[in-house]
């Protein structure tokens, strides 16, 4: 995708530390931008994670189960394995399940890619990231969670329930002053980070196309000026 549109991504870091950042240059290896990318777990995809965790978990629970009770002299503590296995099974799913996020911030447009699938938007407006204060969905979790605790205290029960969306963020790129979201991302300051690093690093390759237009404006005024006249 890269060779088509021109550009490649160079190991050059212009910031140390997270979220990583590489610098861009074209086939001549002049420098056109910079991309920085984020690998995210949504709000979504934890949830998908810790079902599949659960689900994997009882399918061992019950399959040593049955291999236990057909063994003459079964040891039931081995039972405890897949109960253990739950919370290593959670996080690792988590890993697997995020997502990945590319920013390519170059002189004369962004491009946010998702799945492969890249969507450009041309500086002829302003151009800035940021992180919503809390998910969409948030109070309505929150709601829902209240009304099931309720019912729980009734009936005289204890019941843990995860909530997704409580520090949950959209990242969102804001073009003119439209904000168009393009990621939900599960931990919020993950988020803000993340914006944080995207406005720097506008901030960074506009800086730098401020001073090659400025440079190329002075040598092309330096062509016209006639021979041993000095400048104004």
């Amino acid at each position: 995708m890269d060779t088509l549109r021109g550009i490649k991504e160079t190991p050059a870091k212009p910031f140390r530390g997270g979220p990583e950042t590489r610098i861009l240059t074209d086939r001549n290896d002049v420098t056109v931008g910079a991309r920085v990318k984020l690998m995210y777990l949504s709000p979504l995809g934890a949830m998908a994670a810790d079902f599949a965790a659960l689900l994997i978990a009882i399918f061992l629970f019950f399959n040593m189960a049955l291999s236990l009770m057909a063994e003459a002299n079964p040891e039931w503590i081995e039972l405890l394995f897949p109960v253990a296995a739950y919370i290593p099974l959670k996080f690792g799913l988590r890993h697997m399940f995020r997502f990945t996020v590319k920013i390519d911030i170059l002189e004369d447009a962004v491009v946010v890619t998702r799945f492969l699938l890249p969507v450009r938007y041309s500086r002829n407006e302003d151009i800035r990231f940021a992180a919503s204060e809390r998910h969409d969905k948030a109070n309505l979790e929150r709601a829902r969670h209240e009304v099931a605790a309720r019912k729980d205290q009734l009936r005289g029960k204890a019941r843990h329930r995860t909530q997704y969306y409580r520090f949950a963020k959209h990242l969102m790129l804001v073009v003119g002053g439209e904000s168009i979201k393009f990621a939900d991302v599960f931990k919020g300051p993950l988020a803000d980070k993340f914006a944080q690093r995207c406005n720097r690093t506008n901030q960074l390759v506009l800086a730098q196309y401020e001073r090659r237009a400025s440079a190329d404006m002075t040598a092309l005024d330096g062509e016209r000026r006639v021979p041993g006249q000095l400048p104004e």
